[in-house]
């Protein structure tokens, strides 16, 4: 997962684009496709994230796997980019994830897809 600070010049005019797949959301109203942000005075925090990498270490590999059943059925943390966790893209995350990257890791399946999971 990357992160940027970026500087407001005005309005949803700033210094330094995001890639064009990505978003930028504020107050709900959501500029692009595929990053969360968190606001604080004076500036943005965006993540980028990669689809399917659910533990945030801009990988996908089978530690996304342990993270996600971790979270879902042992109590451990909550992703960081919840779209990232989400790349079957049914804007859920459960264990359809898991068997997803499953799939796309040991058989050949479908690359993950942006999530759209909050």
């Amino acid at each position: 997962m990357a992160r940027a600070k970026v500087r407001w010049v005005e309005g949803l005019q700033f210094v330094g684009s995001p890639p064009s797949n990505h978003a930028i959301t504020l107050d709900g109203s959501e500029k692009g496709g595929g990053a969360d942000s968190a606001i604080h005075p004076g500036e943005l925090l965006i993540w980028w994230s990669v689809p399917g990498d659910a533990n945030a270490d801009s990988l996908v590999n089978g530690s996304d796997i342990v993270f996600l059943i971790n979270y879902l059925f042992g109590g451990g943390a909550e992703p960081c980019v919840m779209e990232a966790a989400d790349p079957n893209g049914d804007c859920k995350v459960d264990s359809a994830d898991v068997v997803y990257l499953l799939n796309y890791l040991f058989r050949g399946g479908s690359p993950p897809e942006p999530g759209c999971a909050h």
